[in-house]
């Protein structure tokens, strides 16, 4: 079918850059993320030339009128990355676990936890705080559950740790150290995020619910 052609395009994009990023000596990672930005790009112009309304937004900022292309495309990838590529990178990332390196440097597996936590997660707390980016995040319930989510940090730390243990830059044993903080921060914070989950939350205030009905 159409759908499957396209997905086998978008899997033919992909090799062709990380060939390309091999090619010049360059991580895979950047290659994958090339292709991504390629892809946004393409489906930018196709729906620009199917004359779709440039106004409202659906998916992803593409407009309403190609929101079946968009969204049938976005999930036949999310079904072929959770049932394979996802599955794979996890297992493969537990491979590169030493216990022994844990276990012989607890502090470090802490300190990185604790980094994890206060840099990425406190810096998205802040913000949410003082400019409230996020629509809809009124209470600090709320917003440190986006603090915690946004803490987690596996992927990007298996990958960094790869490239930097290749080129001599960091110690296998740190880098596994890293690794298991970063799977660490996965099970960990999203569990937190979730026990500060309050089924109430997002239940209007007697207060709210009065202006709303002095308003209409």
């Amino acid at each position: 079918s159409t759908g499957q052609l396209v997905v086998r395009m978008v899997f033919l994009l992909l090799a062709a850059m990380m060939a390309v990023a091999t090619v010049f000596d360059l991580d895979v990672v950047l290659g994958a993320f090339a292709a991504g930005m390629v892809l946004r790009s393409l489906m930018e112009t196709y729906t620009r030339h199917q004359g779709a309304p440039t106004g409202e937004a659906d998916v992803g900022g593409f407009a309403p009128g190609n929101r079946d292309l968009v969204r049938d495309l976005l999930g036949r990838l999310d079904t072929v990355g959770y049932s394979l590529f996802i599955p794979v990178f996890f297992v493969v990332s537990g491979m590169g676990i030493s216990a022994g390196a844990v276990t012989a440097a607890p502090w470090l597996l802490l300190a990185a936890v604790a980094s994890m936590l206060v840099i990425r997660g406190g810096v998205v707390w802040l913000t949410e705080t003082w400019v409230h980016v996020g629509p809809g995040l009124t209470t600090a319930r709320e917003r440190a559950r986006v603090g915690l989510y946004a803490a987690t940090g596996l992927p990007i730390i298996v990958a960094v740790t790869d490239v930097a243990v290749g080129a001599d830059l960091l110690r296998p044993d740190v880098a596994n150290v890293l690794v298991a903080a970063g799977a660490v921060t996965v099970l960990v914070f999203p569990l937190v995020a979730e026990l500060l989950h309050s089924p109430g939350a997002n239940a209007k205030t007697p207060g709210t619910a009065g202006q709303d009905t002095a308003t209409h």
